[in-house]
């Protein structure tokens, strides 16, 4: 399970990597249904949840690959790996609402409810 950690007014944040995500070239479909039902249970509970996915090896590749196709600018080598977690965000966002899990995306600055789920990448 990912790292969590909770604040004192009982908001979690979830460290969700991306190679927890998808270990190898496929996504960990065990994982993700486990990840779902632990949300399900915090929000429940009236607990608010932020979902931050990461991203893993698939990240370091493609940053890798663009530098062999020499992308050598380090603001967009570092915008390749970010736009990877935000694929895994909203991948995440997408798999939840099919099950009828209702997500947010997580904006700085936002005010988060009770019993909500946020996602970022």
């Amino acid at each position: 399970m990912p790292q969590l950690r909770e604040d004192a007014r009982g908001t979690i944040v979830m460290s969700v990597g991306g190679g927890a995500l998808h270990p190898h070239e496929r996504f960990n479909v065990p994982f993700v249904r486990d990840l779902m039902c632990v949300t399900l249970d915090l929000t429940n509970e009236g607990k608010i949840v932020i979902l931050v996915t990461g991203g893993g090896s698939i990240a370091r590749e493609t940053q890798e690959d663009a530098k062999k196709l020499g992308v050598c600018h380090q603001p967009t080598i570092d915008q390749i790996g970010i736009l990877v977690t935000e694929f895994n965000a909203q991948w995440l966002e997408k798999v939840f609402g099919a099950n009828n899990i209702q997500t947010h995306p997580l904006h700085f600055g936002d005010i988060l409810q009770s019993g909500a789920i946020y996602i970022r990448g």
